[in-house]
Order: C-alpha cells, then structure tokens, then sequence
C-alpha cells in the first residue's frame, strides 16, 4: 500500500472562450509534472510544472505554466508564460481527479454482487484452525 508517490505526471484537456474582444473559441491540450514538497499524504505543499498548446482564435498557441500548489485545499497559484503573446500573467487554479469516480465504477464493475448466503460461503475461503477458533470466540462475544 504505501504513501502516494511524491512525483506523478498528469495530461488534462480544456476548452473555453478567450479573454481579449471578440467571442474566439480556446482548445488546449496539457502535459505536466507534480511534484509533493512535504509527505504527500499531509497534502501541505506541492509544485506543479506544465506545458500546454492548441488553438487560439484558429491560430496555434502554447506556454508553460509554473504553480505552487496546496493539495488538500485543491488550490495552485504561480506564473504562465504565453509564448505566442511573450507575456506572463498571475494564475490561480483548482484542480480536481476523477481518479476517484474512475476507481467507484471500476469497483461496481469488477465485485461480485452477493444475494444469498450460499453466494457467501461460496465466495469466501474455507477456515479451519486458528481462524475456526477465532470466529467461534467472536461469535460467542457478540
């Protein structure tokens, strides 16, 4: 089992409208390293570090994105850099996993669903010595 990783390497897709006049749509694609600064399990401290591009106003566009980052509240603030624009702007980011939904629906879809009691014991490994005494003194207890 074990700690979460204090490096991880992330992809992420976004789509939106530009900020400047006009009503240009905005499609990037980005690629990314985070990596934790304390134990990753507290969630204190973290940086991220990415490079994104795609399509501004139908003309390519990119940049780099750097991030302190603080876990356990989901929030990043650091420095994008444009290259089309050469300009660096402030950003301030939440970001959210759908690790968790992904793992809920994987689960439901793997797990043997029991109905009856036969399912159970059917399911469940055969005990005998240490573990048939142990369940007895549980049984008795309750």
């Amino acid at each position: 089992m074990g700690f979460p990783p204090r490096a991880d390497f992330y992809l992420g897709l976004s789509a939106g409208q530009y900020r400047g006049g006009g009503t240009s749509p905005v499609m990037y694609g980005k690629a990314g390293i985070y990596y934790g600064l304390s134990n990753p399990a507290s969630g204190a401290a973290a940086v991220l570090m990415e490079g994104y591009g795609g399509l501004r106003e139908d003309i390519s566009d990119g940049g780099i994105r750097v991030m302190m980052a603080v876990p356990a509240f989901r929030i990043a603030f650091g420095a994008d850099h444009n290259f089309r624009d050469n300009r660096t702007d402030f950003i301030m980011s939440h970001f959210e996993a759908l690790a968790g939904l992904i793992d809920f629906l994987l689960i439901a879809g793997l797990c043997d669903w029991v109905d009856t009691r036969e399912d159970l014991e059917r399911l469940l490994p055969a005990y005998s010595g240490t573990k048939r005494t142990v369940a007895r003194r549980v049984k008795h207890a309750s």
